[in-house]
């Protein structure tokens, strides 16, 4: 598979998942357990985040706004899927070293 597809893939996965979990992980506390698991480390930085700065600052504040929520959000899909691309990556490759020829 070329790497630009893989990478696409991945990133729209993410994208969707941490869409749908982050969506249901306000009313639902499984989804957040596993919007944690799933999005380690960098979705945790962003709920987390998010969460204090929404209680620290209140609605109003240019910090809770959602050109800011939204773009800490794309950076944090983005270096999630990264992670999950190099992860693969590595994967991939030691499972090839261990075929025999």
């Amino acid at each position: 598979m070329k790497p630009m597809k893989l990478k696409t893939i991945i990133f729209l996965a993410i994208l969707g998942e941490r869409i749908l979990l982050g969506a249901f992980a306000w009313d639902y506390h499984i989804a957040a357990w596993l919007y944690n698991i799933i999005n380690f480390p960098f979705g945790v930085i962003d709920i987390r985040l998010d969460r204090y700065l929404w209680y620290t600052y209140g609605p109003s504040h240019w910090l809770t706004d959602e050109i800011t929520s939204g773009f800490s959000f794309l950076i944090t899909s983005t270096l999630q899927a990264v992670l999950y691309y190099y992860l693969i990556q590595w994967f991939l490759n030691k499972k090839e070293k261990r075929q025999p020829v």
